[in-house]
């Protein structure tokens, strides 16, 4: 069956093939939706990390992301699970977390973006990654989680010791180094 709801960055990296990807940090229009699929990125990287940015305004470059099939990741500021749920909650497709050292981080990031029984988040009722159809919970939850991704990110010695524990844990997609992190602590 064909999935409702398609992550085309996750489906491009399962098939091997490299996904291009814009952070945005600075502009908080809805146009920057358009500017990445014009340029031809598969995904933008919110960064709420490093950013003065409000959740009003990923959450709109979030939607605007889903209608035009570019995936919008959103880096996270850290673990806490209220926060990445709200992040969730307004049209992310998945959730960078900076500075993770260890498995149980990663473990802790799966946890809060995915539903039972791999995670404990709690379904908030019609998605915005499903342009808010109403499904029966069960298949909101399957669509959320099969399409939803979690990047731990490594930048210090610890992550990178830790990074092939990280990478195995069930519901990691993938690993970003942050090289300015990393640099400087190395």
């Amino acid at each position: 069956a064909t999935p409702l709801l398609r992550n085309h960055a996750k489906e491009k990296l399962s098939r091997g093939e490299p996904v291009y990807s814009m952070t945005v940090r600075l502009v908080r229009t809805v146009d920057i939706a358009s500017i990445a699929y014009t340029a031809g990125f598969d995904s933008v990287y919110i960064d709420l990390e490093h950013s003065s940015f409000p959740l009003e305004a990923a959450g709109q470059i979030c939607l605007a992301c889903n209608h035009l099939g570019v995936t919008p990741l959103v880096r996270v500021p850290g673990l806490d699970p209220s926060f990445i749920a709200r992040v969730m909650d307004i049209g992310a497709m998945g959730i960078i977390v900076p500075g993770v050292e260890s498995a149980d981080e990663a473990r802790a990031a799966v946890s809060a973006v995915k539903h039972a029984p791999l995670g404990k988040r709690s379904l908030a009722g019609a998605a915005p990654q499903l342009h808010y159809r109403t499904l029966p919970p069960d298949e909101v939850v399957h669509e959320l989680d099969q399409a939803s991704m979690v990047v731990p990110m490594i930048e210090s010695r610890g992550g990178l010791d830790a990074a092939d524990a990280i990478a195995s844990v069930d519901g990691v997609d993938m690993l970003l180094v942050g090289a300015n992190d990393l640099s400087v602590e190395l």
